[in-house]
């Protein structure tokens, strides 16, 4: 089994409300986030898995948290690297291409403190399981405060006319449509 490893850094400042010390206080990091991924066999180049793609796809997942005050991110009910590392999770399930499993996302927030979310006990899960719908052994980050929030649903899809499934929910950066430049290369 092989397994890749792929980081990004953001910038952003919180505050962890009801907690006693400096950290209620605003305060920033500058995060490392890492996505692990396992796959068992190489292509024909012998590459397990594309890291220019990775990298792309985890810096997709991040990019509404560089330089924000996480506290007012709507889908981040807390702002604990645990909450972060369980959100960008569930994000990058839905991102990651068919075929590869993702196993594991790693957020740290000072260097040699960082917290590893995966699921529990499970194989990696494949992602035509998690199309169908929610990852039903993964806790959502929406229940957290008992709230579902728009942003965390699945987006609306429609088919074009060869057949490729175009997201409809262009407002949102994680769910952005890939299908264009990938008909591009094709012709």
């Amino acid at each position: 089994m092989y397994r890749v490893s792929v980081s990004t850094t953001f910038d952003a400042a919180h505050r962890l409300e009801n907690y006693n010390g400096p950290c209620a206080r605003l305060h920033g990091h500058t995060y490392t986030v890492t996505g692990e991924w396992e796959r068992g066999t190489l292509d024909r180049l012998g590459i397990a898995l594309d890291m220019v793609e990775l990298k792309k796809q985890l810096k997709a997942v991040v990019v509404d948290m560089d330089h924000c005050h996480l506290n007012k991110i709507r889908d981040l009910a807390k702002t604990t690297a645990e909450a972060i590392a369980q959100l960008l999770f569930k994000r990058l399930s839905k991102r990651t291409p068919s075929g590869e499993f993702l196993v594991a996302v790693t957020v740290e927030e000072t260097p040699g403190c960082s917290v590893r979310y995966s699921l529990p006990d499970s194989p990696a899960p494949r992602l035509s399981t998690l199309r169908g719908g929610h990852m039903a052994s993964m806790p959502e980050p929406e229940s957290i405060n008992g709230t579902i929030r728009e942003d965390l649903k699945e987006p609306e899809s429609v088919s074009n006319e060869s057949g490729a499934v175009k997201n409809t929910n262009e407002d949102n950066p994680i769910y952005q449509d890939d299908t264009a430049e990938t008909e591009k290369t094709e012709e």
